[in-house]
Parts: structure tokens; C-alpha cells; sequence
């Protein structure tokens, strides 16, 4: 089931709806968030490839593998002032020498 909110018929989502008024459920946007790690060194560069409005970069680094997602979650919520747990996100983790690009990282949230 998606997002839902529900609201007064006036569409006033913060008024009471508990005086008996028909509710009407207006789907509320997910956007996810892509991030792709690649290792560079002895860090890991962090790019936000979708997700972001045009104007907005989002880079950084992580020490390590486990690091990436917290940073890349972080950067988001960072850049559009929103709640790191607001955030859908995935990782993938680039290995440029291979011919598949990226691969998914076995038993993490990093994929």
C-alpha cells in the first residue's frame, strides 16, 4: 500500500477529522535516494546520483564500507533539511575494473 495522508475534505491535513467529516487519502511522494560508493584510496567517495533536485551535489567520503550509508543518509538529510530516518535510500558500491559496474554487497544494506 503507498503513503497515504489523510486529510479534511478542505485539505487541511493538521484539522481534526474526528467530528465525523468524510477523510479523503492523498498519496504522499517517495523519492529514493541513490548513492554510489567507490573506493578511492583509502577512503570511500560517496556521490547521490538520483534523488537530489538538478541545483543540489551531494559528495562525501567514509573510511569505511559500514560508514557509507550513515554519510550518504546524512548528506541528504543535510542538503534538503529533512530527517535522516525520512530518507529511502540505496548503495550500490562501484568496482570500475568490472564489467557488471556495480554489485550488491551480500548480508548489508548496501547493495
Amino acid at each position: 500500500m503507498p503513503n497515504v495522508r489523510r486529510t479534511r475534505d478542505d485539505g487541511d491535513p493538521s484539522r481534526s477529522i474526528s467530528d465525523g467529516s468524510k477523510a479523503l487519502f492523498h498519496p504522499v511522494k517517495t523519492t529514493t535516494y541513490h548513492a554510489v560508493a567507490t573506493r578511492s584510496g583509502d577512503w570511500w567517495a560517496i556521490e547521490i546520483i538520483s534523488g537530489l533536485p538538478d541545483t543540489m551535489l551531494g559528495v562525501s567520503q567514509a573510511h569505511s564500507l559500514e560508514e557509507v550509508e550513515d554519510v550518504a543518509r546524512g548528506v541528504v538529510a543535510d542538503l534538503l533539511e529533512i530527517e535522516p530516518n525520512e530518507i529511502v535510500l540505496r548503495v550500490s558500491v562501484a568496482h570500475p575494473g568490472k564489467p557488471e559496474g556495480s554489485v550488491a554487497v551480500p548480508g548489508s544494506a548496501v547493495s
